[in-house]
């Protein structure tokens, strides 16, 4: 029931000093102040940028584990305190390693397969739709490196108009809500792409992810009950993404079990781009 300081702020240190707290003395946790979780979030990126150079079987959970960590931490501080400029060159560093790591990595086709530690949290819940994102867009045909991580940027911030809704409404489940509180739910996406309209460093097609990313191709998504080709494709990939992340962690599904669930229902399929739901099939596929 007590904190022990194991190290200053910038002071180095060895691992075997670590293990003699986390095996001599039984302390199972480190942590940082919260203000200091931007150089966290530093040096996070910076070690999975080096594990994703030197991909290897056995650091599999590792890299996933990492991009799991500093993505909330990143999702984390953003609620926190806002977007600052250095924290959106942070978010694109975020983004060139999830893309990274799904690109490079063979091993990761197996570990989507059965993988099922996800939490309801927002912070997970950005990192998840983030990247399973990717994990369609690596299997479009139009998209390249850049509208990659424009997606997964997208991804990272696609609920952030939820910070404008009161608690009673941003933290519940969308099942419960009726009539006005319905209604003001749904106007997240609108208030998100206008809270990033304040950012100049946030490009146009990020601020459509946003606004879009409940919309569905049959015309009943919102905030504009757009169809088809009038939907932003990059935000259909987030659309999907984002339905899928919601199905399975709302189930306490793996991955595999969420799409045995998804591809049948032809009420839910027949929202999303039928392109794009082949994309997220082929990113389970050997």
């Amino acid at each position: 029931n007590r904190y022990v300081k194991v190290l200053h702020r910038g002071e180095f240190f060895e691992e075997s000093r670590l293990s003699k707290y986390s095996e001599g003395k039984g302390i199972a946790y480190l942590y940082f102040k919260t203000k200091d979780r931007s150089i966290y979030i530093n040096f996070i990126n910076d070690v999975l940028d080096k594990f994703i150079q030197v991909p290897a079987e056995s650091t599999v959970d590792k890299r996933f584990s990492l991009a799991k960590n500093v993505s909330e931490k990143y999702i984390e501080e953003v609620h926190t305190i806002g977007l600052q400029p250095l924290l959106i060159d942070e978010g694109r560093k975020v983004c060139k390693n999830l893309s990274g790591l799904i690109q490079k990595d063979p091993e990761l086709t197996d570990l989507l397969r059965m993988y099922n530690d996800y939490e309801p949290s927002a912070y997970s819940h950005g990192f998840l739709v983030a990247f399973m994102s990717v994990v369609i867009s690596k299997n479009l045909d139009w998209a390249n490196e850049r509208t990659i991580s424009l997606i997964a940027f997208g991804s990272l911030f696609h609920d952030i108009g939820k910070l404008k809704l009161p608690d009673s409404i941003k933290h519940a489940k969308v099942a419960d809500l009726d009539g006005e509180e319905l209604k003001r739910f749904k106007e997240h996406p609108r208030l998100g792409a206008e809270m990033l309209q304040s950012y100049s460093l946030v490009t146009e097609p990020v601020r459509q992810i946003v606004f879009q990313h409940h919309e569905c191709v049959d015309g009943n998504g919102y905030p504009n009950g757009l169809t088809g080709l009038k939907i932003y494709p990059l935000a259909k990939v987030v659309a999907l993404s984002n339905a899928f992340c919601e199905l399975i962690c709302e189930g306490g599904l793996t991955p595999m079990e969420g799409l045995k669930k998804f591809i049948p229902d032809k009420e839910i399929t027949s929202k999303f781009d039928p392109l794009i739901i082949k994309a997220l099939v082929q990113g389970f596929k050997k």
